[in-house]
């Protein structure tokens, strides 16, 4: 069944769309809150000398984030798409009763693609972290390449919110797209 942007922005109450919202920046909040732990021990805020040294090959692991970082970000972006394309294709040749059902169909479509989006991002992000953490532990500080490239991806997470945030207007375009595709 085919549901219109005006009957899916009917659907589109504030409280779904503040539980998105939420979601979303509950997700990149830990991240955020998380960075800030480690940038106190990477910046001496937090005395982390004296905790046991480890011989970790920073400088390919700070490799490793590169890579994890550009995959990511591009199987986040393509999980996004296919996840909501599907829904609205399966949803468009489905007589589903009304369009009520339909559009609800579509809208935990567009919820599940930010929620896989925002993850994989933040998982990666994490995993740049927990580097900078042990390199804070083996003396590495803010001064260090390998710090700075190990934050890239959080700082792409932030870029990502700024770009992606589930706003009213950004889940009607995302309607309005995967309907005409469809």
């Amino acid at each position: 069944m085919v549901v219109n942007t005006e009957q899916f922005d009917q659907y589109l109450t504030e409280p779904e769309l503040r539980g998105m919202q939420i979601l979303i920046g509950a997700l990149v909040m830990g991240a955020l809150m998380f960075a800030l732990i480690v940038i106190a021990m990477l910046t001496g805020i937090v005395d982390v000398s004296g905790t046991v040294t480890v011989q970790i090959p920073f400088t390919t692991l700070a490799v490793v984030v590169i890579f994890a970082t550009f995959a990511g970000l591009y199987a986040s972006v393509v999980l996004h798409h296919r996840i909501i394309q599907s829904q609205f294709a399966r949803t468009a040749s489905v007589d589903t009763g009304t369009w009520q059902h339909t559009a609800g169909r579509q809208l935990n479509a567009i919820r599940t693609g930010y929620i896989l989006q925002f993850s994989v991002i933040e998982g990666i992000a994490f995993l740049g972290l927990v580097f900078n953490m042990l390199a804070a532990m083996n003396g590495y500080g803010l001064d260090s390449w390998i710090v700075w490239t190990n934050f890239l991806p959080t700082i792409l997470l932030i870029l990502r919110i700024r770009t992606a945030f589930p706003t009213r207007e950004r889940i009607l375009e995302l309607h309005r797209t995967y309907s005409r595709l469809n």
